[in-house]
């Protein structure tokens, strides 16, 4: 029996005429705000993009839609050209709408718009850790209505602050802790040496998987008033409500002194080396360092451990020269009160 002939595909007649997929051609490039992953911008330039590139037609091959209807170059040669032109133009156009941040992170594509798409959507879509929630959450509570001149002024900070929300959920579940987490620094608002506290704590956090619970949370806000002596609390309050009598002065020595002895004259590295954890019952850290199952770095390695803690006693030493400087400020204020009443 002989050997079957293969069938020679037959061109469409009406390919050269009336192609299947027509040319696109793109007059106008994207006028909106470039993408960026530091502006934080991925839901408004998604939603930007798909109305300019729904008008010109392009934005079938960002959706995946083109992709089913590709047409067969032997058949239809003129329409193949003319999608391959056409997705090829979708890429030049995502191209034109990022900023260079955005081009030198993502390799550009150009021809497969749908795989562009797709590795921007990988890198700002649910890309965050759960300290870039909080942070997010905490930066939405800090939009007041005050702050605004106009109605439209407060409605635009009304949007801004519903999108802020809106990128903190798009990154991922947020729990009860993080949610207390992002309300304790607004609690401690108008403290900066207290928000500082706690946002390095969330920070910390970012190097393992999250470790902030409502209890280590509140063991780090009570170690951060020890160490601030509620002076830093307290000198907001008092240039804003109680301008009558002077600011009471501190001495830095003291603050030095109640991080560095306890009671008993004992340092507070000493209590360090011996004290116990809570979770493992070891000594030498504490339960938030702790990388056994149910410690506060559970699963990371005790390296990771040991670059947090030296990372914490850092900021802590920060904190306390901040404390030092502003003591000092506390004082000059007070001087200042005093000759300013003599010579009235």
């Amino acid at each position: 029996m002989p050997a079957a002939t293969p069938k020679l595909a037959i061109a469409c007649t009406s390919d050269a005429t009336h192609p299947s997929v027509e040319l696109i051609t793109v007059n106008i490039p994207f006028q909106g705000e470039k993408l960026d992953k530091g502006r934080r911008n991925w839901l408004e330039w998604k939603a930007e993009m798909y109305s300019a590139m729904s008008l010109t037609g392009l934005y079938s091959y960002v959706n995946g839609t083109a992709n089913k209807h590709i047409p067969n170059p032997e058949t239809e040669p003129v329409a193949y050209a003319n999608w391959t032109q056409n997705d090829r133009r979708a890429c030049a156009y995502i191209f034109g709408a990022i900023s260079d941040g955005e081009r030198r992170a993502v390799i550009p594509v150009r021809h497969d718009a749908r795989a562009y798409w797709l590795a921007l959507e990988a890198r700002h879509w649910k890309n965050g850790t759960p300290a870039d929630q909080v942070l997010l959450l905490h930066e939405a509570l800090t939009f007041q209505p005050t702050q605004y001149a106009s109605s439209e002024d407060t409605m635009n900070g009304l949007d801004k602050m519903f999108t802020t929300i809106d990128h903190a959920f798009a990154m991922g579940d947020i729990t009860p802790d993080m949610f207390k987490a992002a309300m304790s620094l607004h609690f401690f608002q108008g403290s900066d040496p207290m928000q500082d506290t706690i946002r390095n704590r969330i920070v910390l956090s970012a190097m393992a998987q999250w470790s902030v619970t409502a209890r280590s949370l509140r063991q780090t806000i009570e170690e951060g008033l020890h160490l601030a002596g509620l002076v830093n609390l307290t000198s907001h309050h008092t240039e804003q409500h109680d301008l009558s009598s002077p600011p009471s002065p501190a001495t830095p020595s003291s603050a030095r002194s109640s991080t560095s002895m306890s009671s008993g004259g004992q340092s507070s590295s000493s209590r360090r080396r011996h004290q116990s954890c809570a979770n493992c019952g070891r000594r030498g850290h504490p339960a938030r360092y702790c990388v056994e199952p149910n410690g506060g770095m559970a699963g990371c390695t005790l390296e990771d451990s040991k670059a947090a803690r030296q990372l914490e006693k850092s900021v802590k030493a920060q904190q306390a020269q901040q404390l030092q400087q502003l003591q000092l400020f506390q004082q000059q204020k007070a001087i200042c009160y005093r000759y300013n009443n003599n010579l009235q």
